[in-house]
């Protein structure tokens, strides 16, 4: 009895040390100290291992959250065979059916799309939410984030008119359980303008995104970056749709508050960046590019400090080049116009795909547009023919949202 009793109490205190490993990890990975987190995840497994055995639920728990950091960290080529291995034996110790096994396969099939596999993330996806139905109900949280999930991934593989219904029946679900202002419904109305606009129908989304600035701003004030935030989605929308006034409107509406004025920290000042830029090329349409010229001016040097080699400095330097173009400075415009194509142009997997062709094919418009004027037509037919490769190709990698 006395060795029993002590195999007992090694038992429990080996699985309080691999759970407060786990819980440590998990906590350091959410706080975003991923080269803490990994290492403490790594040790947490193996003393699992060891301790409890490969098929104890703590293990695999471990397993799970060791994949989960992997993933995180961008080491795929870790992460997948590790979720891979966590759910076959989750299904063989726990059950198809059992909602960590319902986790699993979510987790999988994130790391799928991640990985640039839709077609195994999608099987996977749509398997999950099934089962979470049966099991769990329609209305739990897991399943609406399985709802949230496979809308996303229909969308990524070009299916709007697949994700769409969905992002619809979650927010309805979600909106009914949390309530209008809950984060959770936040995100899915956001996630279904953005559905919208990919499927080229911004008219849809305007009211979503008018919304969800409504709810932000009486919800937290007008200054808040959260609310801040919903105005920039919003005004850009305008700017999608050409109406350039409202699009203006709104973009000095933010600028002149008390915030947007005197930005501290960097995301106040990545906000400043985006409205200037939205300023600047409503000002731009107007034919005022020589007001429009010091907009883009700071826009492109708060980006080039806060986000140098993200495609969104990129997209500045074009911005300051057309305004430049619009009033006569061609020389100077010319290398700002063909490094922001360009720069967009390697980067396209990182923007947004619900706009990012658009976006890219105006900054490409913007250099054409230069040529023009310096009458080198050469030029003009060598970056209309680079373009016209560029989206052959974007189109081989993203297929045209269906309707």
């Amino acid at each position: 009895q006395l060795r029993d009793s002590r195999r007992t109490f090694e038992t429990a205190i080996s699985t309080v040390s691999c759970i407060s490993g786990q819980t440590l990890a998990s906590a350091l990975m959410d706080a975003g100290k991923l080269e803490l987190a990994l290492p403490m995840a790594e040790e947490a497994l193996t003393l699992c291992k060891s301790k409890l055995g490969i098929e104890h639920p703590d293990t695999l728990r471990s397993m799970n959250e060791l994949a989960r950091a992997y993933q995180a960290a961008g080491k795929t080529d870790l992460a997948l065979p590790l979720f891979e291995e966590t759910l076959r034996l989750r299904k063989e110790v726990l059950g198809a059916g059992h909602p960590n096994t319902l986790t699993s396969m979510n987790n999988l099939a994130s790391a799928y799309q991640s990985n640039g596999n839709l077609i195994k993330a999608l099987a996977l996806l749509e398997e999950t939410l099934q089962l979470r139905k049966e099991v769990l109900g329609a209305e739990h949280r897991d399943t609406l984030g399985s709802l949230n999930n496979l809308a996303t991934a229909y969308q990524a593989a070009g299916k709007v008119h697949l994700a769409i219904p969905l992002f619809e029946e979650a927010l309805k679900l979600v909106r009914t359980k949390l309530g209008p202002d809950h984060p959770s419904t936040i995100t899915v109305m956001s996630n279904l303008a953005e559905a919208h606009m990919a499927g080229g129908d911004e008219s849809k989304a305007l009211p979503i995104l008018q919304e969800i600035l409504d709810l932000t701003t009486a919800k937290l004030g007008n200054e808040h970056l959260q609310s801040l935030g919903s105005l920039s989605r919003y005004a850009q929308t305008y700017v999608r749709m050409k109406d350039f006034t409202k699009a203006f409107e709104l973009s000095q509406s933010a600028l002149n508050t008390r915030r947007m004025q005197s930005p501290r920290e960097a995301e106040e000042r990545r906000l400043r960046a985006s409205f200037l830029l939205i300023a600047a090329s409503s000002l731009i349409h107007f034919d005022r590019a020589d007001e429009a010229e010091p907009m883009a001016r700071e826009a492109v040097a708060i980006r080039q400090e806060l986000m140098p080699d993200k495609w969104g400095y990129f997209n500045a330097l074009s911005h300051l080049g057309e305004s430049l173009l619009g009033h006569g400075k061609l020389a100077e415009a010319e290398p700002l116009l063909r490094d922001g194509y360009l720069g967009m142009k390697e980067r396209a997997e990182t923007m947004p795909a619900a706009y990012k062709a658009t976006i890219i094919r105006e900054a490409n418009q913007r250099l054409v547009k230069l040529y023009e004027s310096l009458k080198q037509s050469e030029d003009v037919s060598r970056w209309q023919t680079d373009f016209e490769q560029f989206q052959t190709e974007l189109e081989k990698q993203d297929p045209p949202s269906g309707r």
